[in-house]
């Protein structure tokens, strides 16, 4: 299925390839149990980074961590959305922490968090569904 996704100026086609991977069900072409899931996900993940943006005054997050964070709702369930954030947050921490005991970046420093999301999102795609059965989701 294609999902585009319109945020500010800009339009993103994205395609829902993977859904057993992703928590989804497999036709998202009508607006049932899976669309509304889908308008949930995206809705959190673009409000989540908006919200940031608002209190830091755009300090902390920017646009594209907007958009990203949209993209994230589109490709996985809520449960699957909370979880890729979790792990974005402690994976970008960790390697931040390396980094400034390693004097590699200076205190204050900006450390771009896409990446982080990228790879919250690649842990949770691989192990998100064991994971979340773990803790009995």
């Amino acid at each position: 299925a294609i999902v585009v996704l319109i945020i500010g100026r800009f339009a993103t086609p994205v395609v829902i390839a993977s859904p057993d991977a992703f928590g989804r069900g497999a036709a998202i072409s009508t607006l049932g149990t899976v669309g509304v899931s889908l308008v949930v996900s995206i809705a959190i993940g673009a409000g989540f980074f908006w919200l940031q943006r608002l209190a830091s005054r755009g300090r902390w997050v920017g646009d594209g961590d907007i958009r990203v964070g949209a993209l994230m709702g589109a490709l996985l369930a809520p449960a699957h959305l909370l979880l890729a954030l979790a792990a974005s947050y402690i994976i970008g921490g960790a390697i931040a922490a390396a980094l400034l005991l390693t004097r590699r970046v200076a205190r204050g420093s900006r450390i771009p968090l896409v990446p982080f999301l990228f790879l919250g999102t690649l842990f949770t795609a691989l192990l998100g569904n064991e994971v979340l059965a773990w803790y009995g989701f």
